[in-house]
Order: structure tokens, then C-alpha cells, then sequence
């Protein structure tokens, strides 16, 4: 599922603008809530490094996803890194984004 989504939105957003990401560090582990709770909640930690016509550009960004489904807070996790990029304006990887339209299905 991870690089399902990568791929998509690479495929679908970024390549044609000549940019795309990368995930270049991923790690999950499980925590409990508290001591008495018998479920635990998956952390997930990843890196995603946007690339420009094949060059690293800007700074590496990390996302944290939180989630009781360790596939859904992976999920999260890339989208807090994307949104990090975006936010810290290092990249132009989402400017090229800023006036597109949904397209009508």
C-alpha cells in the first residue's frame, strides 16, 4: 500500500510537472495508550526526500501517521512528509499545483 500510493501520486500529480518523491526512510512501531489498555496504536515514522528531474530538491521532510491499522498510519505518515514539504516552501514541487481543477469524472 505504501508504494501504491507513492507511485500514484507521483504518476497522477507530480511527474508531469517533472518532479516526484521519494521515500527514503520508513519505520514503525506499536504503542499501548496506557498501561490498562489492551490494544495498541501503530506509530509510523517517514522520510520523503521531493526530487526535481532526478536531483534531490529542497531538504528531506519527515511525516508522522498515527493509527490502530499499522497500513493506515503509514498512509498518514506520507501525507504529514508531503504536507511538510509543502509547507516549508523549500520546493517548488507544489507551486506548479496551485492552479489545477479537479477534473470532472
Amino acid at each position: 500500500p505504501v508504494s501504491a500510493l507513492v507511485s500514484a501520486l507521483n504518476r497522477s500529480f507530480f511527474a508531469p510537472h517533472g518532479f516526484h518523491f521519494i521515500v527514503s526512510d520508513y519505520q514503525s512501531i506499536a504503542r499501548s495508550h496506557c498501561k490498562q489498555a489492551q490494544s495498541s496504536e501503530a506509530v509510523c515514522t517517514i522520510r520523503c526526500q521531493a526530487m526535481h528531474h532526478g536531483a534531490k530538491h529542497g531538504a528531506p521532510k519527515f511525516g508522522v501517521g498515527l493509527h490502530g491499522n499499522t497500513t493506515t498510519a503509514a498512509l498518514k505518515a506520507i501525507i504529514s512528509a508531503l504536507n511538510r514539504i509543502s509547507a516549508t516552501g523549500d520546493t517548488k514541487m507544489f507551486s506548479q499545483m496551485s492552479n489545477l481543477t479537479p477534473s470532472a469524472a
